[in-house]
């Protein structure tokens, strides 16, 4: 460059990357966590169009395990609500399809709360299996594009009218049942009980497909919270309005002013600032 003053040198100053900064991507064929081999894939692409912010499970034993911050907090003779946001994209939906559960160990126990795709609908299970509403209207087949599914759970004491299936933000399915078959409090134990996103208490009931931004709140959204959840897209950041009662928010190496935190394999890192964080299990998982 030669010699003289620096200010022969040009400098620029005050440059806003918007977080696109460009990192290495691991290449190694056994640690490909996310399904791109670019750099930074957290903000590639043109926002809610981008392909990236998702993991890839292969449906033969993937999952993650975030372990039982979540039940521990809500503990035992749980009679509060808590709503379920997840993207996803499914592979297949003809099968056994699980996005979230919560109060198994994923060895023995069954969940007290299994949101799924079953037999081509969306379904969702309470209390080890011994209430399993139906949902009105939820066939489910599409394998082409990513939805946005939220389940709100009133609480013991709302019955069967406080569960609510939100579908991209469409009108509330509702479910049937009678309240007198709904899961009393005493069953509804959660202590000790992991919150598993993408499987449920068997490595034989795992998803196939991808899941993007996935958020538990021990309390039930409304159904304008819902439509506006949905209309940030699967690359929103939730934590600049919908943080309150969010026990886990697992964003899926989407950067945010709040956190700044990106995702390192096998971490899938919980920004609610509960510490929640998920361990990737299963070894093809891109």
């Amino acid at each position: 460059m030669g010699s003289g003053s620096s200010d022969a040198y040009p400098t620029i100053q005050d440059v806003s990357s918007n977080n696109n900064d460009g990192t290495m991507t691991n290449m190694a064929t056994d640690d490909l966590v996310y399904s791109s081999i670019l750099p930074d894939q957290s903000f590639l692409g043109a926002g809610a169009n981008s392909p990236y912010n998702f993991i890839d499970l292969d449906g033969t034993g993937d999952y993650i395990d975030c372990g039982t911050g979540i039940g521990d907090s809500l503990g035992d003779n749980y009679d509060g609500a808590m709503t379920i946001s997840i993207w996803f994209k499914a592979d297949s939906t003809s099968t056994d399809e699980n996005l979230f559960s919560l109060g198994g160990d994923f060895d023995n126990t069954q969940p007290m709360i299994n949101l799924k795709i079953e037999s081509n609908q969306i379904n969702v299970r309470f209390a080890s299996n011994t209430y399993a509403p139906t949902v009105s209207d939820n066939a489910f087949t599409d394998t082409s594009n990513f939805h946005h599914l939220v389940l709100v759970y009133g609480g013991q004491s709302a019955g069967v009218s406080g569960i609510k299936i939100y579908l991209d933000a469409g009108d509330a399915k509702s479910v049937s049942g009678d309240d007198s078959d709904f899961p009393a409090v005493g069953e509804m134990d959660f202590a000790s009980g992991k919150a598993i996103i993408g499987a449920t208490f068997s490595p034989s009931n795992v998803f196939n497909g991808r899941i993007g931004q996935t958020a538990f709140y021990s309390k039930a959204l409304s159904a304008s919270e819902v439509s506006e959840i949905y209309s940030l897209g699967r690359h929103g950041n939730i934590l600049d309005e919908y943080s309150d009662n969010l026990l886990g928010y697992w964003a899926f190496s989407s950067l945010d002013a709040s956190t700044g935190l990106k995702d390192v394999h096998p971490t899938i890192y919980d920004r609610s600032g509960n510490a929640n964080h998920g361990t990737i299990a299963g070894a093809t998982a891109d």
